[in-house]
């Protein structure tokens, strides 16, 4: 038997990775991917959950609980694109602290029948604690090229809490904004970019967060918290495969290079013009892929994060990687649904460890 000295206690971050099936939004008024990812997050109409489900998973009284939960909604406006909008809250114990809630799946469907899609989306933004209890808005979005056709939307996301006095954690989940006052596109845990350049459906992008709490991290762990596709405008297609990774991360950021952030790309400024390691930053790389059955289509993207990072930190992320499929001309075939997988990991070196989403692909059959 082996025993762990609560000073040695690390949590957390062991990866699992999902397969599921879905479709996507475009344009009338033709709203940009900038202008999704910020309805996403920012304040909206709320919708009534049509169901909803949590459980808590696991808790050490007085150090850690940890809870997964889903919620799902519906949109039947038509003639303009509506982005279904919730709010979700969770008591906690008393002593907790601190806390915050990831995404870890969705699913989306239309409600009537098939159709091409333009875009789609899944975000949770507005996450604040207040007192002992958690707070939380989730978005999502379905499309084709006239908004027309209702849809059904759900996420699954977990939620952890801990007492700072046990566990040095600290976390970054804001938002940043997209209004006028919101200046400093480095404050932003999201960014918007296009798939500009490359001969594949393959994009891949380089973005970062900057906060001092991390300044001691030897690791921080990227939260994923949700991300938007998009046809240009005017378009929808069928979609033959969409796919998603977050690469590893590092406390690490390279002098003179440019990075996404907000809608566009930003060099860190940096003391003596030097690459910095342990200094608050913490970057990585995001690959997406959005494809139909031609080799290759313009297309937009876009994710939002949260950084979890503090000397209790760690993480196990086994390599994932995500490759579209060649051969122009393959068939679109409807059908399917999520499809879940059971992990077991042996030999975990931390006293606690948490399942988390960073990658998944959808391939439609031939």
């Amino acid at each position: 038997m082996v025993t762990i000295h609560p000073v040695f206690k690390r949590a957390f971050l062991v990866l699992v990775v999902f397969l599921m099936t879905l479709p996507l939004p475009s344009c009338g008024d033709c709203p940009s991917t900038s202008d999704r990812m910020c309805k996403l997050i920012a304040d909206a109409p709320l919708k009534e959950l049509t169901s909803s489900d949590r459980t808590m998973v696991f808790e050490e009284q007085g150090t850690i609980i940890v809870f997964r939960g889903s919620g799902c909604a519906e949109s039947k406006k038509s003639g303009q694109e509506e982005i279904i909008k919730i709010e979700q809250s969770l008591d906690l114990p008393p002593y907790v602290t601190s806390a915050t809630v990831f995404l870890n799946g969705w699913v989306v469907k239309y409600l009537s029948k098939d159709h091409h899609v333009g875009a789609f989306a899944t975000a949770i933004g507005k996450i604040s604690l207040e007192r002992n209890t958690l707070k939380w808005r989730a978005s999502g979005l379905l499309s084709d090229d006239d908004f027309d056709d209702s849809y059904s939307w759900c996420y699954t996301y977990t939620v952890v809490a801990w007492n700072d006095s046990n566990l040095n954690l600290a976390i970054d989940h804001k938002d940043g904004g997209c209004d006028s006052n919101s200046t400093d596109p480095s404050q932003a845990n999201f960014f918007v970019a296009k798939n500009e350049g490359t001969t594949t459906a393959l994009s891949s992008y380089r973005t970062f967060l900057l906060n001092p709490d991390f300044a001691a991290s030897k690791t921080v762990a990227i939260l994923p918290r949700g991300f938007v596709f998009g046809w240009g405008c005017g378009e929808d297609h069928h979609l033959i495969q969409i796919g998603y990774n977050m690469d590893h991360s590092e406390v690490f950021v390279e002098n003179g290079e440019k990075y996404k952030k907000k809608e566009v790309e930003v060099a860190p400024t940096l003391p003596n013009n030097a690459s910095r390691v342990d200094s608050g930053f913490v970057s990585w790389e995001t690959s997406a892929i959005l494809k139909d059955n031609k080799g290759r289509r313009g297309y937009d993207f876009g994710e939002i994060v949260s950084g979890l990072g503090g000397k209790d930190v760690g993480i196990i992320q086994p390599p994932f990687s995500s490759l579209p499929i060649e051969d122009e001309g393959r068939p679109c075939v409807w059908g399917g649904g999520a499809e879940g997988k059971e992990f077991v990991v042996e030999s975990v070196p931390f006293a606690f460890a948490i399942p988390m989403l960073t990658g998944w692909a959808m391939v439609y059959g031939p």
